[in-house]
């Protein structure tokens, strides 16, 4: 995550230092990590304002009788119904079943034309497989458990 969030602010620094307008591009971070992680990491990189709450993930906050310890929380509590998922998904978060649901909240008012999914670990394959259509683009880390899935699955003929 850390190189990929460093890329993502020297690209747009240099889209800044050139001049271009704010783009009418949307940033969403869907990881199966915590929110304080997550929050820290782009906080350190100036980058926390440019996802305006788009940040999808599991829940976790500091302790506050305790303040050096993390209390983390399932997306979707292990006593409650999960998803069900059977292409990859850690138990506790369908990306694509996430995906579809963010896509609907943002409603027709603000259509995507296109989307860049980027990932590398295998449960990223269910919403490159369920959700991208003809015209988005999967950008995936050569050499790990996505690629080699995605060869896996190419190979069966699905």
């Amino acid at each position: 995550m850390k190189r990929a969030i460093e890329a993502l602010s020297r690209t747009l620094e240099e889209g800044e230092e050139n001049g271009a307008a704010e783009t009418a591009s949307e940033l969403l971070i869907l990881l199966n990590s915590n929110t304080m992680f997550i929050e820290l990491v782009l906080r350190h990189h100036g980058l926390w304002a440019r996802f305006d709450g788009a940040v999808i993930t599991n829940p976790a906050r500091w302790d506050p009788e305790n303040a050096d310890r993390l209390l983390l929380r399932r997306r979707v509590d292990a006593q409650e119904s999960q998803h069900g998922c059977t292409l990859g998904c850690s138990t506790n978060m369908c990306k694509a079943a996430e995906l579809i649901a963010y896509l609907e909240r943002c409603g027709p008012s603000k259509p995507f034309n296109r989307i860049a999914y980027i990932g590398n670990r295998d449960n990223d394959y269910c919403p490159i497989s369920r959700v991208l259509k003809f015209g988005d683009v999967a950008l995936v880390r050569s050499r790990r458990e996505l690629a080699r899935r995605i060869e896996a699955e190419t190979a069966k003929g699905k």
